[in-house]
């Protein structure tokens, strides 16, 4: 921060509040507690039969959802990588120190979500180990990070995301050029699909460049084969291992991902678009994947015990299930679309396999946005938001919507969900966006949408008790880094109130008739 606008919230002089929003921000700004020692018991509405209360650390700032399982944050998390991104370009760049001193000194981030890849952990083919070195610099980081600032220790809590789908170059050397998917064999003895050719002879990835052009062009695991489960069991054995021995209290690291047999991102979603007219759930295999939407399914069911099995740094934490809204746009569209029902089986067997039971399992999806504008400009589209057709608020709140979107399931999960922000708010190619990516403006209506049941009333006061909202790298270290829609001050105060209503409307609970 400058040192005006340094002073100015030092002074007290910020108003910070949602403007659509009717809320009182009862936190004061203040140091976070890195081990809060005492609890009180929130009534918590869990949409999904009777789960334990959720209990919450006496400063507000950490709820346990299940006995024997590390405190979760509650308020913004800013997601960042391990090392250099991939194919997300502007929302990540490299964290350097100065980076996590400024996510930490801000005041308004509640937590890191530490991205990391395969590609991250074995950078050179077996026989030479599994390497986390770049997980261990991370933490380090993070931790002079919180010296820095006169903090202590585990000051600034991680959410670990192992995207194991990006695989080491090492993994898929095949020499690229095809004129449609086809199936490899790796030297792991991985069945992969390579990427086509676009129909005018060139790279369908040519809009990436550099390491993430390298990346978008590896094979894509596919979810039945046993050898890529097999692989994904050696990486998060791998890794709990490094985590008992660098975190054994789980007081840094708090909250990990759940990994399935991903075909891509870490949800269930599968595989890339152009993949779609090839996977086909009739039973015919086009490309020899030994692949349907029953076999997909059942193979996620079948790794929530393989993950539970492989580490007992994971029955210390909560794990995290991401719920996938974006169905293929294709003639197969019907047969490959992942309904919120096809999610639940993989749900329920995730949340039955922890040994600290299903109320340690948190449901999120990656899909907060305003208004799914097409061909818009996302900082001018302002079509009446709330009610416009596309508006996450329509999306959740339609009946109609539930069987295919699981919008209201997750945030019905009162005290055990998050939700991840669709995109960057602030990127230098936003002003000028015209694609058909998500509204993410404006922020308090966003904020609003994230953290209420009635997000279409004018005075909200039915609250989702929401754990988390996940906001990206650049925003997370320093909002003057980027052009966005709104002044560097104006996001700031913005992410500033959003971050503190996370944490007092965690802990309105629910009565008959109505919320206090």
């Amino acid at each position: 921060l400058s040192s005006r606008r340094r002073a100015l919230v030092d002074s007290g002089l910020m108003m910070l509040a949602l403007a659509t929003i009717s809320l009182i921000l009862a936190e004061a700004a203040g140091p976070e507690s890195s081990a809060p020692s005492k609890f009180r018991a929130v009534r918590a509405l869990t949409g999904a039969g009777n789960l334990p209360p959720v209990t919450v650390s006496q400063d507000g700032r950490f709820a346990t959802i299940a006995a024997g399982t590390s405190p979760v944050p509650i308020g913004l998390y800013a997601m960042v990588y391990a090392t250099y991104p991939d194919a997300h370009g502007e929302q990540f760049f490299q964290m350097t120190q100065e980076d996590y001193n400024q996510i930490v000194s801000n005041g308004y981030i509640a937590a890191v979500s530490l991205s990391f890849t395969w590609a991250d952990i074995q950078p050179n083919p077996p026989p030479a180990p599994l390497d986390f070195t770049n997980l261990t610099r991370a933490l380090d980081m993070i931790d002079i990070a919180c010296e820095v600032a006169s903090k202590a220790k585990g000051c600034m809590p991680v959410f670990l995301k192992p995207y194991l789908i990006v695989e080491p170059e090492w993994t898929t050397p095949f020499p690229y050029g095809n004129t449609g998917p086809v199936v490899r064999r790796t030297p792991l003895n991985m069945s992969v699909v390579l990427r086509p050719t676009a129909p005018n002879g060139t790279d369908l990835w040519d809009r990436f460049v550099g390491t993430a052009q390298a990346i978008a062009r590896r094979g894509i695991p596919i979810s039945t084969d046993s050898a890529w489960q097999a692989q994904i069991t050696r990486l998060t054995t791998g890794l709990g291992t490094w985590l008992n021995q660098a975190d054994s209290d789980a007081m840094r690291v708090r909250v990990i991902h759940f990994v399935g047999p991903v075909m891509s991102s870490l949800q269930m979603r599968p595989g890339p678009e152009e993949l779609c007219p090839s996977l086909d759930n009739s039973g015919k295999d086009t490309l020899g994947m030994n692949w349907s939407k029953r076999k997909h399914i059942d193979a996620w069911k079948a790794a929530a015990q393989e993950f539970a099995r492989s580490s007992s740094a994971f029955a210390k934490r909560p794990w995290v299930f991401d719920f996938t809204v974006l169905p293929p746009s294709s003639s197969n569209a019907s047969k490959l679309f992942l309904d919120t029902a096809d999610q639940l089986e993989a749900f329920n067997a995730v949340a039955n396999a922890h040994p600290a039971g299903p109320g340690a399992v948190i449901a999120k999806t990656e899909s907060l946005h305003v208004d799914l504008g097409v061909g818009c400009n996302t900082c001018s589209f302002t079509p009446d938001p709330e009610h416009s057709s596309r508006s996450f608020a329509v999306m959740y709140q339609d009946p109609a919507n539930k069987p295919a979107i699981p919008y209201s399931f997750i945030g019905e999960r009162a005290g055990r969900h998050g939700w991840e922000n669709f995109a960057a708010l602030s990127m230098k190619s936003l002003p000028f966006n015209k694609s058909q990516i998500p509204s993410m403006f404006p922020v308090n209506l966003l904020a609003k949408f994230s953290i209420f049941q009635d997000m279409d009333a004018s005075s909200p006061v039915k609250p989702q008790q929401t754990l988390w909202a996940e906001i990206w790298r650049n925003e997370g270290v320093n909002t003057s880094l980027e052009p966005s829609c709104e002044s560097p001050l104006e996001l700031e105060n913005h992410l500033r109130a959003w971050d503190s209503a996370l944490r007092s409307n965690f802990q309105k609970v629910p009565f008959v008739g109505g919320y206090q």
